[in-house]
């Protein structure tokens, strides 16, 4: 009798352990999907891809590889497609301060705000005014993704890029 309870416990648990497997693997093959229809223009077929990845996370969030940063990550990289379709707006928060009302912790999202903070400012420029303050307001945004515990190589090109830009302009 203890034979065959010991035999169905292991059972169970390798049960477990392949559902929790399948279940990651379904949900990197769902970012990987995302990102190569995101490389081939395909947005609308990401978007789809990555919602099926976050629900698979909601699924697997007891997994030990998968979790809060598996969901930051599908929300930096649906961010990131709403940007490249150059929908600037859905991207940034309703706060005045866009950047700093994303969740500190994900530095990818703060950093694609900050880029659509930065294109949309640009776009609304009509004068040599709302463009210096439009720059001084997106190298803010970049300065504190800046300020993050992790360092990034991008966002301190950006910053400089924009500071420079503005300087020129004044």
């Amino acid at each position: 009798m203890k034979t065959i309870s010991a035999l169905l416990i292991g059972a169970v648990v390798l049960a477990e352990g392949g559902a929790g497997a399948l279940t990651a693997s379904r949900l990197h093959r769902g970012m990987a999907d995302a990102q190569e229809q995101a490389a081939t223009e395909q947005y609308a077929e990401a978007q789809a891809s990555l919602d099926t990845a976050e629900g698979y996370l909601e699924l697997g969030q007891w997994l030990p590889f998968v979790g809060e940063d598996s969901l930051k990550e599908v929300r930096a990289r649906k961010a990131a497609l709403q940007y490249w379709q150059g929908r600037y707006q859905d991207v940034l928060p309703a706060q005045a301060e866009p950047v700093a009302a994303v969740d500190e912790s994900n530095v990818e999202l703060q950093l694609v705000v900050a880029n659509a903070a930065f294109r949309a400012g640009l776009a609304n420029a009509k004068d040599r005014a709302t463009a210096v303050q439009a720059l001084n307001e997106a190298a803010n945004g970049y300065a504190i993704v800046l300020k993050n515990n992790t360092w990034h190589e991008e966002a301190a090109h950006n910053y400089e890029y924009v500071v420079r830009l503005r300087d020129e302009i004044q």
